[in-house]
């Protein structure tokens, strides 16, 4: 019999519902189609890995970090550079972080990574909105119950200077705080699967940096094992969104989950 893991990337209630903070449009019927599949497929799917974001209001990529001359907090979805910060036109809340946040910035840019965006306050620790959506959570549970296995969670992004988009790393890793590091185990766990399947939100973010980091790591070993559930996944509009380009010039399948036989 096959190994089948399913990783589902995020699917938390400020992503999916339609009342969440930073709601993906669609997300709530990507989500509904992830629970239909996980409970027809429930004696076929071995694992199943779940990343949740956990953040605090007071993060580097919340407004109440950062103010201006005036004051004022940065407008959401605000995007905010090295020479933003060096010209003045944006400086952080509490003077203490200052350092420790351009360097962030300027490393964002030698690594190339996407610039900071300043984003709704989302899944905040403790909150509704960073529960798993229910349909998923209902789904899950299904599972569990049929196949005797607790889904492994893998909390990222609690580290206050440091986005997470990643459920293999951090943007940035932060020398003294291992949660921001590569997560090994998890890429050894991937690694030993006959199929790995991918769903979750959002497809330009945080699919697409796990996704990415995932094929860094394993290159060739895992692309033609890497199915993406196409009706599973969405973008947040306005951004980038190369994920099923890149996969797929790779050799990733790119599937409906309608679709896909297990």
């Amino acid at each position: 019999m096959e190994n089948i893991e399913l990783l589902i990337i995020d699917p938390q209630r400020d992503f999916c519902s339609p009342h969440g903070s930073l709601y993906v449009p669609g997300a709530d019927e990507d989500m509904e189609r992830l629970g239909s599949f996980i409970k027809r497929s429930k004696d076929k799917i071995s694992n199943i890995t779940v990343t949740l974001d956990k953040h605090y209001k007071m993060q580097i990529f919340h407004q109440s970090w950062w103010v201006n001359k005036d004051g004022n907090h940065p407008p959401v979805f605000t995007l905010i550079t090295v020479k933003d910060v060096e010209d003045g036109v944006w400086t952080t809340a509490v003077p203490e972080y200052f350092k420790k946040s351009l360097e962030y910035l300027k490393e964002l840019e030698i690594r190339g990574r996407f610039n900071l965006c300043i984003w709704p306050d989302h899944c905040i620790a403790g909150s509704q909105g960073a529960t798993i959506y229910q349909p998923v959570f209902d789904a899950i549970s299904e599972w569990t119950y049929f196949s005797k296995k607790n889904p492994e969670l893998i909390e990222k992004g609690t580290n206050l200077f440091t986005e997470s988009y990643s459920g293999v790393q951090a943007e940035v890793q932060i020398a003294d705080d291992k949660s921001t590091h590569t997560n090994f185990s998890l890429i050894s766990k991937l690694k030993h699967n006959d199929i790995l399947i991918v769903a979750g939100e959002a497809q330009n973010f945080c699919v697409y940096n796990t996704v990415k980091d995932i094929i860094e790591q394993h290159r060739d070993d895992v692309v033609k094992k890497l199915i993406l559930l196409k009706d599973c996944m969405s973008p947040i509009p306005g951004f980038k969104d190369t994920l099923f380009k890149e996969a797929g010039n790779r050799g990733a399948t790119i599937i409906n989950s309608i679709d896909l036989t297990l």
